[in-house]
């Protein structure tokens, strides 16, 4: 979420009434300086540090730093991260040993973490939480929620037919995606984490080996499912 996106700091395209309330009953920031990155600002934010002392590596966070995770975990808190984390230096793979470590959060100080999760995914949870077994294409999240081990998705599939009108359905089609890239069944290939609109066809070409090696798990993901007709 930008500076933009919020009523309170004077955003005309989003009315966001409950956040406001929270700027006037609470604290606005009006001057609170990030650097224009993503990663950078996490590893600021996690550590307190600048970056100069500890940012080793574009989507790392090196093994010894302490997080605020870390420090209210040490102060008796039980403490949950939600969203992105990208910190495990999956664009360094040949020379990290643990960037597919998925309990890396938990080396962090955080008791729960969140991923991807996709909507077919709450049916079977639920299942699991009542105790019965079906049979569906969700995968339950139960364990993440009960604080026992659990392995999230690396990847989600979408199937998307609204058999409405005419405006709408002209946006039928598949993809499968990761928190940062998205492939559609036609080839079309994005890095949504910097490009939300999708203006920039990723070109096959120029990928980097990162970037190869999602788009062949996310190819392998479709060829699970029926072709589109």
């Amino acid at each position: 979420m930008g500076y933009e996106g919020l009523s309170s700091y004077g955003s005309l395209s989003y009315n966001t009434p409950f956040l406001d309330s929270l700027a006037k009953e609470g604290i606005r920031f009006t001057q609170c300086i990030s650097q224009p990155l993503c990663t950078p600002s996490r590893v600021k934010i996690m550590t307190g540090l600048f970056n100069y002392r500890n940012y080793n590596r574009f989507g790392h966070l090196g093994n010894d730093e302490y997080t605020f995770g870390n420090l209210a975990k040490e102060a008796g808190y039980v403490t949950c991260i939600a969203g992105k984390w990208q910190l495990n230096g999956l664009a360094y793979k040949d020379t990290i040993n643990d960037w597919n470590d998925s309990s890396r959060p938990y080396r962090f100080g955080f008791d729960e973490y969140s991923g991807l999760i996709a909507f077919n995914d709450f049916f079977p949870t639920i299942a699991e939480i009542i105790g019965k077994k079906v049979a569906v294409d969700g995968k339950s999240f139960y364990p993440l929620i009960a604080g026992e081990k659990h392995l999230p998705r690396k990847s989600v599939f979408v199937h998307y037919d609204p058999r409405w009108n005419n405006n709408t359905n002209r946006f039928r089609g598949q993809f499968a995606r990761t928190t940062e890239y998205k492939l559609y069944a036609d080839g079309r290939f994005y890095h949504v984490a910097k490009d939300k609109l999708e203006k920039s066809d990723l070109d096959a070409d120029a990928l980097k080996p990162q970037e190869k090696s999602v788009k062949q798990m996310l190819v392998k993901e479709l060829n699970k499912h029926p072709t589109f007709q």
